[in-house]
């Protein structure tokens, strides 16, 4: 997608966060998110999550059904380095009894730009937004079991395990593979805690 294109939402978008050659934008109108959606999805690997058994043998209908459905339910944060999309941050508020001003967040960045500092940047600034700008006493995210890099960035911005719900959930793979959930939750108190300490 090339970015020049994309100026023009900028006057209509709340966030355009941009320091170090890293840009968060909040999406806004749902036929560009789609397509944001559709890309994100494709920087997909046996480390992510996005696959379900339903969709084994027609990927393609997967990712159109997917990207609808996330374009419609959640915020959506592109992520942009050098001015190339890079990754997508999604936010949404979670359907969950305990606890009714909690976050669940999912994330994607393409495989070339990970392990190098830029997801991490990015994903401090989405954390900012989410705990700033919303109603939120919690964030809630889960990952694969084993996917390390993930779990890393999580306890990094001071999740930690979160064993009272969802245990016994999973993922599944290309391969149709059960893999194993983490769940992994953020207290708003902790996060201010950090920032202001």
């Amino acid at each position: 997608m090339d970015y020049s294109k994309f100026i023009g939402l900028l006057k209509k978008i709340k966030y355009n966060i941009i320091s170090d050659n890293v840009s968060i934008i909040e999406l806004c109108d749902n036929n560009q998110d789609i397509e944001y959606i559709k890309q994100a999805i494709l920087f997909d690997n046996t480390n992510m999550c996005f696959y379900g058994s339903n969709y084994r043998d027609d990927y393609q209908s997967f990712i159109d059904d997917f990207s609808d459905y996330i374009a419609s339910s959640s915020i959506n944060y592109a992520v942009f380095y050098q001015e190339k999309f890079i990754g997508l941050f999604m936010a949404w508020y979670h359907d969950y009894e305990k606890d009714k001003k909690r976050f669940a967040i999912g994330y994607v960045i393409d495989e070339k730009y990970r392990n190098c500092g830029i997801g991490a940047y990015a994903f401090e600034k989405f954390l900012e937004i989410i705990i700033n700008e919303y109603d939120v006493d919690s964030i809630h995210a889960c990952t694969r079991n084993d996917n390390e890099a993930s779990k890393k960035l999580l306890k990094k911005f001071l999740f930690h395990r979160y064993k009272g719900y969802r245990e016994d959930d999973f993922f599944i793979d290309k391969d149709n593979k059960k893999i194993p959930q983490l769940q992994y939750l953020l207290k708003k108190k902790d996060y201010l805690k950090k920032v202001f300490n």
